[in-house]
């Protein structure tokens, strides 16, 4: 798995950022080149200095390499890296210190070292003060993802949507809140095929992206206030927050008549009120556990058709 990440990172760096990681490389290789031919080297070393400053230019280097394998280019990017190259480039002189002794009155490597360090750390504060008005434009678009917590490790890589222990976490956020806010729980489950099993492994993968393209119009048709999540195979969850039960049942049909005029899928649904008195993941596992005998109770195969409407 982490080698499949690092041949991910390095195909990004190499279509977006070799440029950049060129220009580094061979910044870093005339610096220390000019700093060896003015210098001479030293005969004792500080072995303890070199560790430390060569620790801080390696954490240098992998904060400039974390950056460009998270952000593609872009002037909030060009901002970042800067400043985050100007700072590796001060490390690495200050690590060359330990080595090479300098004349008494050649100052220009200190003084770079020194101007170096403020100038990129301006730079890196003005690339954080534009990627936190970014931020702020992010987060309004991930807020049908994303309610009270953020932890990436529980999206769904299918649907880019939380799961089931994300939607725990966020009924738990909203019950320990000082004025608890009366949320309407709606769990469904939908078929998006019309047999009962999706073989041949075509169809399979069909399925995936039929339920990638379910999720996006969910989406694109709740509020921004509510909260969609997938709980696993064709089992999603939608948290409808200030509405009263008949006004999010209204809603809701009204979204997944919209939704079928689209993408063809059955529907069978649960809605339940929190009111944050149960523990949620009682709460979630008890709804769940209403929709798998109303799933079975619904026709065909467990299923409403496209036509006839919520179970």
């Amino acid at each position: 798995m982490i080698f499949y990440q690092f041949i991910q990172y390095q195909r990004f760096l190499t279509r977006y950022h070799s440029q950049r990681l060129m220009a580094a490389l061979v910044g870093a290789l005339i610096l220390a080149a000019a700093t060896i031919q003015v210098g001479s080297f030293k005969t004792v070393i500080r072995w303890l200095d070199v560790a430390g400053e060569g620790a801080a230019a390696l954490l240098a280097l992998s904060w400039l390499l974390l950056l460009l394998c998270a952000r593609p280019p872009g002037k909030i990017t060009n901002l970042l890296y800067s400043g985050a190259l100007l700072y590796w480039f001060a490390c690495l002189l200050d690590l060359m210190d330990e080595f090479i002794h300098y004349p008494m009155n050649f100052r220009l490597f200190a003084d770079l070292e020194s101007l170096a360090i403020p100038t990129a750390m301006l730079l890196v504060t003005l690339g954080l003060w534009e990627w936190l008005k970014e931020q702020k434009l992010i987060n309004r678009q991930l807020k049908q993802r994303e309610l009270v917590h953020r932890d990436y490790q529980l999206l769904d890589p299918l649907t880019q949507l939380y799961g089931e222990a994300y939607l725990v976490q966020q009924l738990q956020g909203i019950a320990q809140r000082k004025q608890p806010e009366h949320c309407e729980l709606i769990m469904f489950e939908l078929q998006v095929f019309g047999g009962d099993t999706p073989s041949p492994n075509h169809d399979i993968v069909c399925q995936q992206q039929l339920l990638g393209q379910f999720a996006e119009l969910m989406l694109a048709m709740i509020h921004t206030e509510d909260v969609l999540c997938r709980c696993g195979g064709q089992r999603f969850a939608l948290l409808l927050t200030n509405v009263t039960s008949c006004q999010a049942n209204v809603q809701f049909q009204r979204i997944i008549e919209t939704v079928q005029a689209r993408l063809p899928a059955n529907i069978c649904r649960v809605q339940r009120s929190w009111s944050g008195a149960q523990p949620a993941a009682e709460f979630i596992a008890n709804t769940e556990q209403e929709l798998q005998q109303r799933v079975q109770s619904c026709q065909p195969n467990g299923y409403t058709s496209r036509d006839s409407g919520l179970c």
